[in-house]
């Protein structure tokens, strides 16, 4: 189980690095971004689903730059039917029975890892779960 950290940040490593074209701040990971930046509403979650350029599904979301500028970061969505797509879902379902193995049930750990997805949040129980990997 000492891989679940480098897999939660690979659900999302095709986001980063992401440069905000006011300012020319550069966000290198979900983490750095969440902290340099700010919802563009108190009560609005920031995401949109979206369509790209290649027909993909898409999760938009949406926060501003502590400059003031309105930035945007692509997410795949879980739907994502293509071979990326396929493994970020296979990725998922992996980290998922890591979590099982250790006694989670199986909407703890799908909940977990959606936090991380949806808005990179890291819970305290998973939190714990990462620091008994790292041990392991």
């Amino acid at each position: 189980m000492s891989d679940l950290f480098e897999g939660l940040k690979a659900l999302h490593a095709n986001a980063f690095p992401k440069t905000c074209a006011c300012c020319g701040t550069v966000f290198t990971d979900q983490a750095h971004y969440i902290a340099g930046t700010v919802p563009v509403a108190a009560d609005k979650s920031g995401f949109k689903s979206m369509v790209d350029d290649d027909e993909h599904d898409v999760l938009g979301w949406f926060r501003n730059c502590k400059c003031g500028s309105t930035l945007l970061t692509y997410h795949l969505d879980r739907r994502d039917m293509s071979a990326q797509g396929l493994k970020r879902r296979e990725k998922f379902a992996a980290l998922q029975q890591r979590l099982l193995a250790v006694g989670w049930t199986a909407e703890e750990a799908r909940q977990a890892l959606l936090a991380v997805v949806q808005r990179g949040e890291v819970t305290a129980h998973l939190q714990q779960a990462l620091k008994q990997a790292r041990s392991d």
